[in-house]
């Protein structure tokens, strides 16, 4: 049930979705600047370790401030957490801008981090507020479409911005200025109804701990999953003769179309079981591993992607789905925060997992064994416990 009497639309939908676009674009849009970041830094003791950890900071941030961003915005409210974290990741991150430090720039990225995990948490909390029902289902497909379909032209944004100045895509940033007044003027604090109160007053704000204990380790699982193909495809076709960055991305960014399909499905789908969702899109997305592990030739490992894509589309989708369906009113912020704790805490562990296994046994195996591995985990939450979400 949505928690204001007032219908939210397509002004305070876009809105929130681009919102969660922020944490996207502090990532994506620095990832082909790196190369030239460490060769400006090159004389800074210790630049080989500090600037990737720049870059990735803000993803660390967001998995370890998530949770209590959660507590924060069930007390304080989503809307006044969103706003200024908006605003902090607009100062935060044009830091760069007019300091040449890379000590500075580690604490202006520690600080976007925590404004980031304030977004996450507060922007889907709105989404869970605003809508239910078979519209909620809609938006989170659109939510996921549009992450995947951003974060490919993100890269290409930043790429071209990097070619003027390594300082260039951090201008990208300033976009969070213009949507904060935006989402100041169109979305609105939703008010507890009926169903919110009474839980708070019965202790009902409680979440089910077995059953979110459960959301939580397939979330894990799933973000390991999601993030292998994205994060590890141009390694695995370098192993395949693929030298040539500018053809490894393009053909990674042709394999990332299998999210909006995937996305799309789930629109169509999100009436059916979550059972019957998840173990779909665990058992595509490890195939398509599996496939890119197996093949040789570039093409049918993009193909092989297309189709491990389209499972993440249906995975991300149905994880937000299954958490916001099963949170009580009263703890959503809480529990979505949690929830990006530990989606994110997998990106993070993602490449660690990939690199284990492919320290002992190689980049291919790495993707066949992962894969092969995400199958047996759709089919077996099926047939097991998972039945009985």
């Amino acid at each position: 049930m949505a928690l204001d009497p007032r219908s939210a639309g397509a002004s305070q939908g876009v809105l929130v979705i681009l919102s969660t676009l922020l944490p996207v674009l502090a990532i994506i849009s620095l990832a082909p600047a790196l190369p030239t970041m460490l060769a400006h830094f090159a004389a800074v003791s210790g630049s080989p370790f500090l600037v990737p950890a720049a870059l990735t900071m803000p993803g660390l941030c967001i998995a370890l401030f998530s949770a209590p961003m959660g507590a924060a915005v069930d007390r304080f409210g989503r809307r006044s957490i969103l706003l200024p974290a908006m605003m902090l990741y607009g100062i935060a991150g044009m830091v760069p801008l007019m300091m040449d430090d890379l000590h500075v720039l580690l604490i202006s990225r520690f600080a976007l981090g925590i404004a980031e995990a304030a977004i996450m948490t507060s922007a889907s909390t709105l989404l869970a507020d605003y809508f239910d029902g078979p519209v909620r289902a809609r938006w989170i497909a659109l939510q996921a479409a549009t992450l995947s379909i951003a974060a490919t032209v993100l890269y290409l944004v930043g790429g071209l911005l990097t070619s003027l100045d390594w300082r260039a895509p951090f201008l990208l940033y300033g976009f969070a200025f213009p949507l904060a007044l935006f989402a100041g003027y169109l979305l609105w604090e939703p008010k507890r109804d009926s169903e919110a109160v009474t839980q708070q007053v019965r202790g009902q704000s409680r979440i089910d701990a077995r059953w979110f204990a459960w959301v939580l380790a397939v979330t894990l699982a799933g973000a390991i999953i999601f993030y292998v193909a994205p994060i590890q495809a141009g390694v695995l076709l370098a192993a395949n003769g693929v030298h040539d960055p500018a053809k490894a991305g393009l053909l990674g960014s042709v394999g990332t179309i299998g999210v909006p399909f995937g996305a799309w499905f789930f629109r169509r789908s999100s009436h059916r079981s979550i059972a019957g969702l998840l173990a779909t899109a665990f058992l595509c997305a490890g195939l398509g591993l599996a496939g890119m592990g197996w093949l040789r030739q570039p093409i049918d490992i993009t193909v092989a992607m297309i189709l491990n894509q389209f499972g993440c589309g249906v995975l991300l989708s149905s994880l937000i789905h299954w958490t916001m369906n099963g949170l009580p009113a009263a703890g959503r912020g809480r529990g979505i925060g949690i929830w990006t704790s530990a989606f994110f805490l997998g990106q993070f562990t993602s490449p660690l997992v990939i690199a284990s296994l492919a320290e002992t046994s190689g980049v291919r195996t790495a993707f066949f064994l992962s894969g092969g591995l995400a199958a047996l985990l759709g089919i077996s939450m099926f047939f097991n416990g998972l039945r009985r979400a």
